[in-house]
């Protein structure tokens, strides 16, 4: 007859650490996606009154006034990405988010994404090219995740461009695959930086970076939403020169 040695006191010990490292992170995705609904419903609201006061609602604005409106406008469509973001970020992480897999056809979402930002785009003067052809194979995925791909990839070269620069959106068939990429000649990425880019809540140590609003979970979102379609991202930068961001996602294959 055999007897079963006792569970070590370390073995224990582990146990206990890897409970308790699960709980505590369970409690912060529940705690950023409370804080996300929470704020969400205010956020709407006075982005409501911002647009009644600027389509003449309240009354004729002076042009201050609308300038004034406009501000807040482009305030709170910041805010509101950033609770999308986390919101997002909370259901990736605690895998709550599915995708609705169909032929998507890559130049319509790029189109949908740009005209999303053309307002940012436009207020920056940054020239932005779109090589993305009409002829190009369907891609298998989930179309409004990969709008969310692209606006995040976009807004952030657009957010780090200098006035006058210039961003390009391209993408090619490979085999059997497409592979996107996202070039602007904005301030650049050092090496150290380039390695914790998909980190959660890492923010470069940049006085650029630190005056920008963001949650630091934007491409942590771009990478889990592009590995859940089956591809691949990686990113190649200099500093001072520019950077680019590549993509893969797989095309429809014909049955």
């Amino acid at each position: 007859m055999t007897t079963q040695s006792p569970v070590s006191a370390e073995a224990k010990l582990f146990k206990h650490l890897q409970d308790e490292f699960e709980r505590r992170d369970n409690a912060r995705l529940q705690l950023l996606s409370l804080i996300a609904h929470d704020l969400s419903t205010p956020a709407s609201t006075v982005r409501g009154y911002l647009e009644m006061l600027e389509h003449g609602l309240a009354g004729d604005l002076t042009p201050k006034q609308k300038k004034l409106v406009k501000a807040g406008m482009r305030g709170m469509e910041r805010l509101q990405r950033m609770i999308l973001d986390m919101d997002i970020f909370a259901k990736l992480e605690a895998k709550r988010l599915s995708l609705q897999i169909a032929p998507v056809l890559l130049h319509e979402v790029v189109y949908e994404s740009t005209q999303m930002l053309y307002e940012a785009i436009t207020n920056g003067k940054i020239g932005l090219q779109m090589r993305v052809s009409e002829s190009l194979p369907a891609v298998a995925g989930d179309r409004l995740r990969l709008g969310q791909i692209f606006t995040n990839l976009i807004s952030n070269a657009v957010k780090y461009s200098p006035e006058g620069g210039q961003i390009v959106v391209q993408a090619d068939l490979m085999d059997d695959v497409i592979q996107v990429s996202v070039a602007d000649t904005g301030i650049g990425i050092d090496l150290d930086t380039q390695r914790q880019l998909f980190t959660p809540f890492f923010r470069a140590d940049s006085d650029v970076v630190r005056q920008k609003a963001g949650t630091g979970v934007g491409l942590v979102i771009v990478k889990m939403l592009v590995e859940m379609h089956g591809g691949e991202i990686w990113v190649e930068s200099e500093p001072g020169v520019g950077t680019t961001m590549y993509f893969t996602l797989p095309i429809v294959k014909d049955s």
